[in-house]
């Protein structure tokens, strides 16, 4: 029966001695018939009589089947169904373990895997020649592309995507497939990630490159290394456990790296991703938050379309250093925030350039409830052509040196 310790010998084991601070492996296996099933594990120390381990005496074993193997790790989790990857971000189930992993030898998945989940593709990417690469994505349904310009997950930047579905290797349905040109240095590996979210079936993820003097093509084995975890963050929530503790989150739970512990608007991994204390309400200077909302059609910027997509958790959310954010295709709504401290007291005038609706709101303090509407665009201009129209210009502005803004 339930913790019935004592009901065969063979229940116990000999004393063993462990010294303190080494890592044991463990493991146990067990056969479960029909009956209702419990699987305790007790032991008792130097210090106290019999106990359940308890979890802060143990970590989650990762493989090493994966490490370092040639390809990219491939993790799937199933029972998701729609086709947007807010699905999957949004779900407990990605903060937990995958329902199935696979190492996929380049970077294409298999057709017709499955319905109903969502993926998520990782490795590292080590180019053979220096240069300028370009890389490309395509799938069914939604798919996310993030690249790193090191090895370190936490330093990723969304690179391609696409909001809709495209065929098997249809490279250039939307502009969104297609990555800026990226400049890579021969023999060093960069982290790279992907995202994928399935409906229906005719499923297939791929990834390639156009590299340097060549033509494009599907991210070679040769290339790719898979994802490997590291020993300094066991739950894979991009704090280190060392870190977690010293900020009292809990080095074994995924989830605490995803909420906000000081209640500033900023999750716990942003902040210490940005050298932000977490559990702490502060700033992060140099910075401003940039939040997309995807699947929102139409060209107008109304009231109504942009309460439609406040009312939920931003698709998209990352840290910028600049009031220029890169492109996210068709049909999205982008948000971008943060302070203004003027240099010195005068009049500042502002513009503003968009494709297509802008509208540019400064706060007369540093408080998000005393805006002023500046600035409104409706006009469609080409990248920072800021004279296209008069409505692209703000009134001067009166601002005091030191002061912050929030706009």
């Amino acid at each position: 029966g339930p913790l019935d310790w004592i009901k065969y010998s063979t229940q116990q084991s000999r004393p063993i001695p462990l010294v303190a601070g080494k890592k044991y492996y463990i493991e146990l296996l067990h056969k479960q018939s029909s009956a209702s099933g419990h699987l305790p594990v007790a032991w008792t120390t130097p210090r106290r009589g019999r106990s359940v381990i308890p979890l802060n005496a143990m970590l989650p074993f990762i493989s090493s089947v994966y490490e370092g193997s040639p390809g990219l790790l491939c993790e799937v989790y199933d029972g998701l169904s729609g086709t947007s990857i807010a699905v999957l971000l949004n779900s407990p189930k990605i903060l937990a373990s995958p329902s199935r992993t696979q190492i996929i030898p380049t970077g294409t998945t298999p057709m017709n895997a499955a319905s109903d989940y969502g993926a998520r593709l990782r490795g590292y990417v080590t180019p053979q020649i220096s240069g300028e690469y370009t890389f490309w994505e395509s799938g069914d349904d939604e798919v996310q592309l993030f690249l790193s310009p090191s090895e370190n997950p936490a330093d990723k930047s969304l690179i391609a995507f696409h909001t809709g579905l495209t065929a098997s290797l249809e490279w250039e349905k939307y502009p969104s497939q297609k990555s800026r040109s990226i400049p890579l240095i021969a023999g060093k590996s960069y982290y790279l990630e992907a995202i994928h979210k399935v409906g229906s079936r005719a499923n297939k993820l791929a990834i390639a490159w156009t590299s340097p003097g060549g033509s494009r093509e599907i991210l070679p084995n040769s290339i790719l290394r898979a994802w490997q975890p590291n020993e300094r963050d066991m739950d894979d929530d991009g704090i280190p456990d060392a870190d977690e503790i010293r900020f009292a989150l809990n080095p074994h739970d995924r989830l605490d790296t995803h909420l906000d512990s000081d209640g500033d608007g900023i999750p716990n991994l942003s902040e210490y991703q940005n050298f932000s204390d977490p559990i702490t309400k502060n700033e992060v200077p140099g910075h401003l938050i940039d939040e997309v909302w995807y699947s929102i059609p139409g060209i107008r910027l109304t009231p109504e379309t942009y309460q439609q997509a406040a009312k939920r958790k931003p698709d998209f959310q990352a840290y910028i250093k600049q009031t220029q954010a890169l492109d996210e295709g068709d049909d999205f709504i982008r948000r971008i925030r943060g302070y203004l401290i003027a240099p010195t007291t005068g009049t500042y005038q502002f513009w503003g350039s968009a494709d297509n609706d802008m509208d540019f709101y400064l706060s007369t303090s540093a408080s998000k409830f005393q805006l002023q509407h500046l600035i409104r665009n409706n006009n469609t201009t080409t990248k920072s052509n800021f004279d296209y129209d008069p409505s692209q210009k703000s009134q001067t502005i009166t601002l005091r040196a030191g002061e912050k803004y929030y706009f």
